[in-house]
């Protein structure tokens, strides 16, 4: 599991650029939670429930982190991980519902 590990090589640095990562592993995350709670549940708000949950373990790893030598937590990196989650649900709410955001049917032009 990458969040033990006391130094993470990145292959890109600049300012932040943890964040970019946060998000880009939080997406598939969040896309894969509400594909999972779709297949029990026909809730109008499984898009935030399953950003929620993702978040949610956003949130445990950070505690993890903390205990972890070398590592700390951020509020920042939990941020990233729910913006991620938020993109990854929404991703799957699209592509399966081909709706917007607003319950309408989206056209394609």
């Amino acid at each position: 599991m990458l969040s033990s590990q006391s130094d993470l090589p990145a292959p890109y640095e600049f300012p932040e650029s943890d964040k970019v990562f946060h998000v880009l592993a939080y997406v598939p995350l969040g896309f894969l939670m509400v594909y999972a709670l779709s297949r029990s549940t026909s809730s109008a708000n499984l898009i935030f429930f399953g950003a929620f949950l993702a978040f949610l373990y956003g949130v445990t790893d950070e505690i993890h982190q903390y205990f972890v030598p070398g590592r700390d937590a951020s509020a920042l990196d939990v941020m990233a991980d729910g913006a991620g989650a938020m993109i990854g649900s929404f991703i799957y709410t699209k592509l399966r519902f081909g709706k917007d955001i607003r319950g309408r049917t989206s056209e394609v032009t």
